[in-house]
């Protein structure tokens, strides 16, 4: 029963991994495409870079922690 809540512990975790890259992507975009201060354009970039590499790093996690499990789960 505890290895299911960490089961799905995992996956809700990576999908707070994927609702911060949208977050992170949509606030970007619309701070680049909307607003016309050179503060907002490149906090705007910096989102935009920094989304999918959080999102790499989530997607990493998630498979490094699922492969121990899956070690654990199996003994």
């Amino acid at each position: 029963m505890a290895l299911d809540r960490t089961i799905l512990a995992n996956e809700r975790t990576l999908l707070a991994y994927l609702r911060t890259f949208v977050g992170l992507m949509s606030a970007g975009v619309g701070m680049v495409a909307i607003l016309d201060f050179k503060l907002t354009l490149l906090l705007g970039t910096l989102f935009i870079v920094s989304a999918p590499v959080l999102l790499v790093i989530g997607i990493v996690r998630y498979y490094r922690v699922k492969k121990n499990l899956d070690l654990i789960y199996k003994k």
